[in-house]
């Protein structure tokens, strides 16, 4: 598994035809979270056991490894100590320059239970939620949770989609949310005409809790236990497309 995982990824052997220096960044995140998660992969009693102990070790002190410092200081609730973290990670490109720069912006905000941005972060945000993730990374995915717009690729730039209310059968009419904020336990209020899908994200896009809806019911009550403290977005989606999304404030 080790060797046909990673093997060409350790040694710099992988050519990319394009986004080279963006898709070696993402793929050596995605191997270092990896061996964090399978350590015992590190040795296996083979000769190039040092080839992979040492890609481990350079990333482990890498802002990679600071990254995921600051998500995990984040979902253990510890701010402060992200915040110090993601102060004193050095970017060495554009994709960690942006991903500091949101992860402050989200420290300083929405991790603290802060809703509002200064209008300067807002423009920020609103930039980088424009911007292609593949250049520039999960902090474009991040940013767009964060203002609440979903972006549409076009060429190498992605533009806005406004999602409202439509008065028609086959979109949401209303909805509400009770209580908000929430300890994670809260009801859904909707009318809808055929069937859709309730989904829950973290700051970071990352899909929570997914729950279908059906018209016959009018709401729906929601425990989901993997929410901690902070800040989510939910979504209404219809033949994949999103017709309500709103905050969900989660206080324990």
């Amino acid at each position: 598994m080790r060797q046909a995982a990673w093997q060409l990824l350790v040694q710099n052997q992988i050519n990319y035809p394009q986004y080279s220096t963006e898709n070696e960044l993402n793929n050596k995140r995605i191997a270092y979270n990896w061996f964090k998660n399978n350590s015992t992969a590190l040795n296996l009693g083979s000769p190039d056991d040092v080839v992979y102990n040492s890609f481990y070790n350079t990333q482990n002190g890498s802002a990679t490894a600071q990254f995921e410092d600051v998500l995990d200081a984040i979902h253990s609730e510890n701010i402060n100590n992200a915040i110090t973290i993601n102060t004193n990670i050095t970017p060495n490109c554009t994709i960690e320059t942006l991903r500091q720069q949101v992860n402050t912006i989200y420290l300083n905000t929405w991790a603290q239970g802060i809703r509002q941005f200064t209008a300067a972060d807002s423009a920020f945000l609103i930039s980088v939620a424009a911007g292609n993730p593949i250049e520039w990374g999960d902090a474009v995915y991040s940013a767009q949770v964060m203002v609440g717009t979903f972006l549409q690729p076009v060429g190498n730039r992605y533009m806005p989609q406004i999602y409202y209310e439509q008065e028609q059968d086959s979109v949401i009419m209303s909805s509400s949310i009770f209580p908000n904020p929430n300890d994670g336990n809260f009801t859904v209020e909707y009318n809808i005409a055929e069937k859709a899908t309730l989904q829950i994200t973290d700051i970071l896009g990352n899909c929570v809790c997914t729950y279908q809806l059906v018209p016959e019911n009018n709401y729906i009550t929601i425990n989901c236990n993997e929410l901690s403290n902070g800040i989510y977005l939910y979504k209404v989606l219809m033949n994949g497309n999103i017709v309500k999304s709103d905050k969900i404030i989660v206080i324990k």
